[in-house]
């Protein structure tokens, strides 16, 4: 069988990288293990801070990205929504606003007409409310004035008689005038 050489100094099939010293060695099975180094130690111990001290920075300065306890920032939410207009005071169920809001907006905010859980979307839902009463107005264009009302509260401890529904909630409100 005859073998083509091309101008890389290949046989055809071959890659041009067993032109690298070691290579054409670790091709034929020929590496000896005296040749194998292991990483630098700078390196490593530059590894070992970023994986080590990096979360527990995160810890220090009370950030929530990359913080070792990351996902177990968890807390219930619930909230309400309510209308006024000359008939008086009505409830909106929050899960009418469904095909109003994004996809991810959703995830925060539906999840609270029952009991959601995260302390993250809470957060984000509290810094939102009144983003939620202008929607509500544009929603309902003969209401006079629209509300928010959000409750969030830690969950119950495990093995607690007291439902998770029922414990108590720290409650934020905000309302706007809608305008006519």
């Amino acid at each position: 069988m005859a073998f083509s050489h091309s101008a890389a100094g290949t046989r055809d099939g071959a890659l041009a990288l067993t032109r690298l010293p070691g290579v054409r060695k670790a091709a034929r099975g020929m590496v000896d293990e005296s040749e194998a180094r292991p990483p630098p130690r700078w390196a490593l111990g530059l590894a070992l801070v970023f994986c080590v001290g990096m979360p527990l920075l995160s810890r220090a300065l009370a950030l929530p990205i990359g913080d070792y306890a990351m996902f177990a920032r968890i807390e219930r939410y619930h909230l309400d929504l309510s209308v006024t207009d000359a008939a008086g005071t009505q409830v909106v169920p929050v899960r009418s606003l469904a095909s109003h809001l994004s996809r991810d907006a959703g995830l925060v905010i539906l999840p609270a007409a029952s009991n959601g859980f995260g302390k993250d979307q809470t957060d984000l839902l509290a810094g939102g409310l009144g983003d939620l009463t202008r929607l509500l107005c544009q929603l309902h264009p003969s209401a006079l004035r629209a509300g928010a009302r959000l409750g969030r509260g830690p969950l119950p401890r495990q093995g607690s008689r007291v439902p998770a529904a029922r414990g108590p909630l720290t409650w934020t409100e905000a309302s706007s005038p809608c305008q006519r």
